[in-house]
């Protein structure tokens, strides 16, 4: 995950641009008792959190730059050190446990009459809950500080603030007191979760909120947080959305502080398979709290999976309702994901303009990003324009029967193409399309390499 914030040290030309991530492996170890009693793991790769920090110099002039090195690096966790051996590993497939980060805005702090941001919030899911046994779940721990100071600054010790696994945080100010909230968002891919914790001194954080439930459905996936940078007491004090089971397999629901939950990602009669729930908060026209930079509506989008194409919505700051029920279907081109992948999108509000979405996803090679620079009317039609940050290849047609061919591969490329369980079942030399016949019905990876970079990309025969 990643966040922008204020260089406190030269804060008219610099910016910090912060990177949390996990480091280590993902192979599964068993451990605890056997059935009839329960059956755990756990996961003994000694995994890592780790914050990279840079610096963008000259932001907005043609002279912008960024450190090629980060400036400062922190573990934030570390499994191999005993006094944080409770935090075990986790798996980072099956239970989604990657750290998320934001920022506070400090009203307190001001940069030309604004708000700055220099301290973050960060949380990751890892170990097992031995008070849990019976569901098999991990811990959510948090950690704060000032992203552009020493870790002897920030909280002691990471913070147990859930006991699930796959959370997300937003960070809260409150207007006039600045006091700071963390807004956490968790599931233990049954149940979904809510908790606040305030600050009561730097670096402190007591429960404020106690753990709510939010959805007891079958299986809450992945849900995603914000927050209005600065809060005024009234209307949505934080967004979420969640993938929930539902008509045409999964929907996008919405959650907050004000409205009841709802389904948000219907677009088709029938409704399709949603998946890859998203939310940001800010900007918008004429809505909201007109006062406040920023804080106009929160942007939730969302993934149809069956479909191939990404929609977002947006919500009323005040009532936490759908503004309107139109959609803005950000992608043209169907991505062509074959994998259920419910990872797959995200969105920003990018402008203190009143305008600009910026929406990005995976084609499954690739990372693609859009800007729609005047969208914040939004409407169940399509723009153009996507930019790649590298060559995209796209398999066709995806499922096949016999021929594969793939968009943007030259001739003469060796490839391997392997199965569900890591073998080489075909290899071969591209030259304009890959012979597939021979293969058995199921699930691909098609694997080669074209300069320095290894590229998979996953398919389907039938």
């Amino acid at each position: 995950d990643i966040v922008l914030a204020n260089d406190m040290t030269d804060p008219d030309n610099s910016y910090l641009v912060g990177v949390v991530y996990m480091v280590g492996g993902n192979l599964a170890n068993s451990y605890c008792s056997t059935p009839p009693v329960f059956t755990c793991f756990h996961y003994q790769n000694k995994q890592k959190v780790i914050l990279d920090v840079y610096r963008v110099s000259n932001a907005g002039t043609p002279g912008i730059s960024i450190t090629p090195t980060p400036i400062a690096s922190q573990i934030l966790a570390d499994w191999s050190i005993l006094s944080q051996q409770q935090l075990f590993d986790i798996d980072l497939i099956a239970r989604q446990g990657h750290p998320h980060i934001d920022m506070w805005s400090d009203n307190q702090q001001l940069l030309h009459g604004r708000p700055t941001m220099h301290r973050f919030a960060a949380v990751w899911s890892m170990g097992f809950d031995a008070t849990q046994p019976m569901l098999n779940i991990s811990n959510v721990f948090g950690i704060t500080g000032e992203i552009d100071q020493p870790a002897t600054s920030w909280t002691p010790s990471p913070l147990l603030v859930a006991h699930d696994y796959t959370a997300d945080v937003a960070c809260l100010t409150e207007t006039g007191t600045g006091n700071r909230f963390m807004e956490i968002i968790s599931t233990n891919n049954s149940q979904l979760h809510y908790t606040e914790w305030q600050e009561i001194g730097a670096g402190t954080f007591v429960s404020s909120v106690a753990p709510t439930t939010l959805s007891n459905g079958s299986s809450s996936l992945l849900p995603r947080i914000e927050a209005l940078s600065q809060h005024r007491g009234i209307g949505v004090r934080w967004q979420a959305v969640a993938v929930e089971p539902g008509i045409g397999g999964h929907q996008v629901w919405s959650y907050n502080n004000i409205a009841a939950p709802q389904v948000i990602s219907y677009t088709y009669n029938p409704p399709l398979d949603t998946k890859g729930g998203a939310v940001a908060a800010g900007l918008g026209v004429g809505v909201g709290l007109a006062t406040d930079v920023g804080n106009q509506q929160y942007t939730t989008g969302f993934f149809a999976w069956n479909d191939n194409y990404i929609f977002s919505r947006n919500i009323h700051p005040i009532n936490g309702l759908p503004i309107s029920n139109n959609f803005y279907q950000v992608n043209n081109a169907p991505i062509n994901a074959v994998w259920d992948l419910p990872q797959l999108y995200a969105v920003s509000n990018c402008s203190n303009s009143g305008y600009g979405l910026l929406s990005a996803w995976s084609t499954e090679t690739d990372i693609v990003y859009k800007y729609s620079g005047n969208t914040m009317a939004f409407k169940p039609t399509g723009i153009n324009n996507t930019n790649n940050t590298k060559t995209v290849y796209q398999v066709y047609p995806n499922p096949t029967t016999n021929t594969l061919l793939v968009k943007g591969l030259k001739s003469g490329v060796v490839y391997t193409i392997n199965d569900l369980a890591g073998r080489t079942v075909h290899s071969g030399i591209y030259n304009n399309s890959i012979d597939v016949s021979s293969l058995a019905k199921g699930f691909y990876t098609l694997i080669f390499s074209e300069g320095k970079r290894k590229h998979t990309i996953h398919f389907s025969k039938q």
